[in-house]
């Protein structure tokens, strides 16, 4: 993969990026990078077709975990919880992630923002953090609305 991906940031936004012409993005992986109180999921560009999915979210539930299926000790789930039972969810692993969030951050609300090249914003939703014991979670966020 490539060795250095840079993201140019202005607060939570994301100014520029090499993101989408690097070895991540040609192999179809997404990258979640974390800056200023933002989870912002930068996609490749076989992705776009997921932001249907994404667009339909209320919020997204950002769940820290082992993710003992692909043998993960460290992974991240983002659920888009449209309040639906089949919620898009993906997971990947630390290897795509800038820097890891911090325990202290467990039940902070959050956003989270999805771009495609540009790089241009797509999606921009509240979200919280939390720790799971493993994943997939797929739990909503206990605010009320049906499980």
């Amino acid at each position: 993969m490539t060795a250095i991906l840079q993201i140019q940031n202005n607060g939570q936004l994301i100014l520029a990026s090499n993101y989408w012409n690097s070895d991540y993005a040609r192999a179809g992986k997404v990258y979640l990078s974390v800056n200023a109180g933002a989870f912002r999921l930068l996609l490749p560009d076989l992705f776009t077709s997921e932001l249907a999915d994404m667009r339909t979210a209320l919020e997204v539930i950002i769940s820290r975990a082992p993710w003992p299926a692909q043998r993960c000790s460290d992974a991240i789930e983002l659920l888009f919880d449209d309040w639906t039972d089949n919620p898009y969810a993906p997971h990947i692993g630390t290897e795509q992630i800038d820097r890891l969030p911090l325990d202290r951050d467990a039940g902070r609300e959050v956003v989270c923002t999805v771009w495609t090249r540009g790089p241009k914003l797509e999606v921009m939703l509240p979200a919280r953090y939390r720790r799971s014991a493993k994943l997939p979670d797929l739990r909503p966020w206990s605010n009320g609305h049906a499980a």
